[in-house]
């Protein structure tokens, strides 16, 4: 009995396996024939197939020969001359010709599809490309404009042209910051009357080329001061100054047009009181030397009862503010307007013209070296470190070698 009960349950056994067996077998069978009837649904294209079908695709046509247009400046990557041909093949290898006729004459170039005039496609931005890039650090900006003095009608002629590299709105922020500038003209002492331009919206580069006329005989001039002031107009319409650029008509040479250029500074006044130096320098470029003349002072500050000072120049020479030579002048007693009449030597190689520089400081004796009183300073350089007339004086040496260059400078103090 026993015996036959194993039996049956080994059959049991046999018959749940093999169905489970057939069970696999199905679901297996079924499944692969699940995925081939998916795949009978979609046909994926080939890449030849798929570029052919996209070439095929019809598109509306457009007669470019009916059309006028025009053509970005971006459309050349050189500039094309006059009678000079630019041939571009589409894809069906049929050729475009682009001539350019008459730009010089009408500024329009025309082509086979039609016209364009490349000045319509220059950003108002692109004339801050010329923008001055041998200011030094900390410049406010410069300013160009010229003078002339009329002698028969007795009119000083001022035409302002531009302005580069004012300082932005927001000083701390990057040079991308903007400003509305404006400008006022005046002839010191005189800051009551003025006269004006026109506002320039949003650039550190304004352009003005206006025309300022004053009516005044010679002897008035020479005792006046042009003074040009820049402003800025914030949002809130207030008038905020940005610096002012100075210049003693008594340097003004009556015979001819006058071209300067000024560096943008806080002060608003001359500099008076401290008085002014007169140098005269010499480049030798083939002995590697500048001869410093330190001719005279005038106008040296005078305090009411003090008798006339004792004086004497100091002259540094530093490259990179690095001083490399200090020479001093021989002490004149007494005087106001002191001439020294001394020449000195610095050995500066060509190479250190541009990083270089004179620091002139003018001395009051005392009693001690360490307690000699400073009257005003100037520094002549250059264009890493000097501006304005200073930076023209150390130019024109530069440009002039083995002819002595003098000048007037003001003492700073």
């Amino acid at each position: 009995m026993t015996k036959f009960l194993t039996d049956q349950m080994y059959g049991l056994g046999g018959v749940l396996i093999g169905l489970f067996a057939f069970l696999i077998l199905c679901t297996t069978l079924w499944f692969f024939y699940w995925r081939k009837q998916q795949g009978k649904r979609f046909r994926r294209l080939s890449e030849t197939e798929s570029s052919q079908q996209i070439i095929q695709t019809k598109f509306p046509i457009i007669k470019t020969n009916t059309l006028e247009f025009t053509l970005p400046q971006t459309a050349f990557t050189r500039s094309l001359q006059s009678s000079e041909k630019l041939n571009e093949s589409n894809c069906n290898g049929e050729k475009y010709e682009l001539s350019i006729n008459g730009l010089q004459d009408t500024g329009v170039i025309k082509t086979k599809f039609g016209q364009f005039k490349p000045a319509l496609y220059q950003s108002s931005d692109d004339s801050e490309c010329d923008a001055d890039n041998d200011l030094p650090p900390g410049n406010n900006g410069r300013i160009y404009f010229n003078l002339e003095y009329l002698a028969q009608s007795e009119k000083l002629v001022v035409t302002v042209d531009r302005i580069r590299n004012l300082l932005g709105r927001n000083a701390s922020a990057s040079q991308s910051t903007t400003c509305d500038p404006f400008i006022r003209l005046y002839l010191l002492p005189d800051e009551k009357r003025y006269l004006q331009s026109k506002m320039k919206r949003k650039t550190r580069h304004p352009v003005f080329k206006e025309t300022f006329i004053y009516t005044m005989s010679y002897s008035l001039l020479i005792e006046r001061t042009l003074r040009i002031t820049v402003f800025d107009v914030d949002r809130f319409m207030r008038q905020n100054i940005i610096g002012h650029a100075l210049y003693p008509l008594s340097d003004l040479d009556v015979t001819m047009v006058t071209e300067v250029s000024r560096d943008v500074e806080k002060f608003s006044q001359v500099c008076a009181g401290s008085g002014r130096l007169q140098i005269g320098l010499t480049h030798f470029p083939d002995l590697n030397r500048i001869s410093v003349n330190v001719i005279r002072a005038s106008q040296l500050f005078e305090e009411l009862g003090v008798s006339a000072p004792d004086t004497y120049v100091k002259i540094t020479y530093l490259v990179l503010s690095k001083v490399h030579k200090i020479k001093k002048t021989s002490i004149i007693k007494s005087s106001f307007e002191p001439l020294y009449n001394e020449t000195m030597e610095f050995k500066i190689n060509s190479n250190e013209l541009d990083a270089g520089c004179l620091h002139f400081e003018v001395f009051q004796c005392t009693g001690g070296i360490k307690n000699d009183r400073i009257l005003g300073y100037f520094i002549i350089g250059g264009n890493m470190c000097s501006r304005g007339k200073e930076l023209e004086h150390w130019e024109n040496m530069v440009q002039n070698s083995h002819k002595v260059i003098k000048e007037w400078h003001d003492l700073k103090s």
